[in-house]
């Protein structure tokens, strides 16, 4: 992990708040919830951002949690975020996070 100065023992969510500055950010991880399209050919910038960012976040939390394996509702979790808007204290979950499992075992 780059920064060492971080408690071990902090919820995975607040972890992730000090490593990726997009989790603080609810208008752009409303980008990330989103699903992912049927078909990666109708916007592969999309597919691929969206991609990237589950993948790191789920890299970074098994890092975190020095997790080798983990079950699929265990990354399920990792990808869960508590939103910060002052009207709001709901938790989600990226609509698309079954996309992203199957990626990145298949691809790891």
């Amino acid at each position: 992990m780059a920064d060492d100065t971080i408690p071990k023992d902090l919820p995975v969510d607040t972890f992730l708040e000090r490593v990726i500055p997009e989790w603080k950010d609810d208008n752009r991880m409303n980008f990330y919830m989103q699903s992912f399209k049927s078909n990666r050919d109708v916007n592969p910038q999309e597919w691929d951002a969206k991609l990237t960012m589950w993948s790191n976040v789920i890299h970074l939390a098994c890092q975190y949690r020095q997790a080798v394996v983990a079950k699929t509702s265990t990354l399920k979790q990792f990808m869960t975020r508590e939103r910060r808007e002052a009207y709001s204290s709901q938790t989600n979950t990226p609509l698309g996070w079954y996309v992203v499992i199957v990626c990145v075992l298949y691809f790891f």
